[in-house]
């Protein structure tokens, strides 16, 4: 799959919601492609003082967890101790303030839910998927779905779709519903059906069954059903 678009080297975070870009930057072909947001925790700290961990092993000293940080440049630096601030279980909804989230040991924050992290698909319960970050072996464990499709996702979910590890394959997965109003930044939290478009403003999804009311539906070809109103 071709290169996505350049985009901002500090993104916001939050494993975010998957991004949608053109195939060919700056091209006439706007066949959109899936792409992962990287790391889901900003770290703005001192890193040479950061420990080394394993995000799986959750190695750190009592009253601190492993976690994904980097420096506001892409891509994160890695797993990395830092303070526990939070309990909150897997499939809870998180907050994130810097390097932080309220996520308990052994989880991250990633598209508004606490998910366990994970270096591969043994690392994962009932069903889930390890979605890793790019140029890492570390990830969280995501629960597939169908795209616009009722009860794919749990109450107050909407499913949605992402690059794994290496920019392949396409995996969807269950994030938590937004509230950022169509055209708004992605990286906050589209809504219901909504995903990120190649401007990272979120876009409407769309399939055959799903027509956009504005724009036209490009559909990405690894998800045959799967598709982004532009």
């Amino acid at each position: 799959m071709p290169a996505p678009c350049a985009r901002s080297t500090r993104l916001a975070v939050a494993v975010a919601v998957a991004a949608v870009a053109s195939t060919a930057c700056g091209s006439d072909d706007a066949t959109p492609a899936i792409d992962a947001p990287v790391a889901p925790i900003d770290a703005g700290i001192d890193t040479p003082a950061l420990v080394p961990c394993d995000t799986v092993a959750q190695d750190c000293p009592t009253g601190e967890k492993c976690a994904i940080v980097r420096t506001g440049t892409t891509p994160p630096i890695g797993p990395r101790c830092v303070p526990l601030t939070g309990a909150v279980a897997e499939g809870g909804a998180c907050t994130q303030a810097d390097d932080r989230d309220d996520c308990d040991v052994g989880l991250a924050c990633s598209q508004g839910l606490c998910r366990t992290l994970c270096h591969g698909p043994n690392d994962c319960e009932n069903g889930g998927e390890c979605l890793q970050y790019a140029t890492l072996r570390d990830g969280t464990c995501e629960l597939p779905c169908a795209p616009l499709t009722a009860g794919s996702c749990p109450a107050n979910q909407s499913c949605d779709a992402r690059l794994g590890v290496g920019g392949s394959p396409v995996s969807t997965f269950c994030r938590a519903v937004g509230t950022q109003a169509p055209g708004a930044e992605c990286f906050r939290g589209c809504g219901l059906d909504y995903t990120c478009d190649n401007n990272f403003a979120c876009a409407p999804m769309c399939n055959a069954t799903h027509p956009c009311a504005t724009g036209t539906c490009m559909m990405v070809p690894a998800l045959p059903d799967f598709g982004v109103c532009m």
